[in-house]
């Protein structure tokens, strides 16, 4: 079933517009549609911001007795929202939500896009070079490894040995001390 809009003159089905039931009527709607309702509260409230903060300041000053109901808000928000938020966050989905947007966030900061991605872990074989880690053994986390001195992207390694390189890099010298210490102990 369809209603016409009060205010825009559009056709609607029934769920466009709020619900307003009354005693005799329990499934009685307004006559305007969502989006001119709205509007027009937008309006009213840009019109009128004082008083809409007004409202919202009796709101929460008003008590039953024991507590304010910013007091019931708050406890609210203690009890619920951010133990519901926590269990969002440890979720396997957000997980795998956050996992692909890192991968996306990455590739903006080297300059990639995901075929030229693809093709480094196809040139690599889908292992770190150095240490030889299959990558999706490893959950597919690899690391972009790149020039520090001039952002060039040299390849795909694993974490570990993309921090090793990283210092290897800065000083030479100290990766032909750490070399002589190793074979020193073998």
């Amino acid at each position: 079933m369809d209603k016409e809009c009060r205010s825009c003159k559009i056709k609607y089905p029934l769920e466009y517009f709020i619900r307003r039931p009354t005693k005799h009527n329990p499934e009685n709607r307004r006559n305007e549609c969502r989006a001119c309702r709205n509007k027009k509260s937008n309006e009213y409230y840009h019109k009128n911001p004082e008083r809409g903060r007004e409202y919202t300041r009796r709101w929460r000053r008003k008590s039953d007795g024991a507590e304010t109901n910013a007091d019931k808000e708050r406890r609210w928000h203690r009890e619920h929202w951010r133990a519901t938020e926590k269990e969002r966050r440890q979720s396997p989905e957000m997980k795998a939500r956050y996992r692909k947007n890192e991968h996306r966030r990455r590739l903006r900061r080297y300059g990639l896009t995901e075929e030229q991605y693809q093709a480094l872990l196809l040139k690599c074989a889908g292992r770190c070079v150095l240490c030889g880690l299959d990558f999706e053994v490893a959950k597919g986390i690899a690391a972009i490894d790149h020039c520090h001195k001039t952002g060039v992207v040299r390849g795909v390694l694993c974490g570990s040995c993309n921090m090793s390189l990283h210092k290897l890099e800065d000083d030479f010298t100290w990766a032909e001390r750490a070399i002589a210490y190793l074979k020193s102990y073998q």
